[in-house]
């Protein structure tokens, strides 16, 4: 009877085992399975925007708050004549999505030589930027900023316009990922000024 009891016992426990390893194949396949293009699913399409995760409420804000940035001489100026300027912005509060917007800002000058990007000229800062209000269509010339000084006021001025939260992401940010991104739209902005 004790033998019959365990006998059972082992029986449940290989069919758990077997179920939970079934389980773990389907997951596994359906984790990996590829959709097939159809008419419903279009094959992506290469185009000039670069495309990442966005972390503003929508792409129109981040676009227009980009612009304005290449209207503000402290982060977009020109050196040379043949050059493009390229700012690209990461919000340090991605939980935010009303003004004002702690962000780090991007921008860069770029021109060509001997076929390669190169970079003329650059700033990366953090920056507080705001609007007067919430409206669908964004007019730079209401944006305003507020960014931390240069030197020994830069430390102070970090914590006095920044969150916590933006004060964190600022230790962690992938500055790198905003360079490629930069160098990216630049490419694609210098190939349309020499092939129009």
């Amino acid at each position: 009877m004790l033998f019959e009891h365990q006998s059972n016992n082992k029986g449940t426990l290989l069919i758990i085992i077997l179920l939970a390893l079934l389980a773990g194949i389907i997951l596994l396949a359906w984790k990996n399975r590829e959709i097939p293009l159809s008419e419903e699913s279009p094959a992506p399409s290469i185009n000039n925007e670069v495309k990442h995760p966005s972390f503003f409420p929508n792409e129109p804000l981040e676009k227009a708050i980009e612009n304005y940035l290449l209207t503000q001489k402290e982060f977009s100026w020109k050196n040379e004549e043949d050059s493009v300027n390229v700012c690209v912005i990461e919000n340090l509060e991605p939980t935010n999505q009303l003004f004002p917007f702690s962000i780090w800002v991007y921008c860069a000058e770029y021109k060509l030589e001997n076929e390669e990007l190169t970079t003329v000229s650059g700033t990366s800062i953090p920056v507080k930027i705001n609007y007067p209000n919430e409206l669908s269509f964004y007019d730079t010339k209401r944006f305003s900023h507020e960014a931390p000084r240069d030197g020994t006021l830069n430390a102070g001025d970090i914590q006095k316009i920044f969150s916590p939260e933006a004060q964190q992401n600022l230790s962690s940010l992938d500055k790198q990922i905003l360079i490629t991104r930069a160098e990216t739209t630049a490419l694609l902005k210098l190939q349309e000024k020499t092939n129009p």
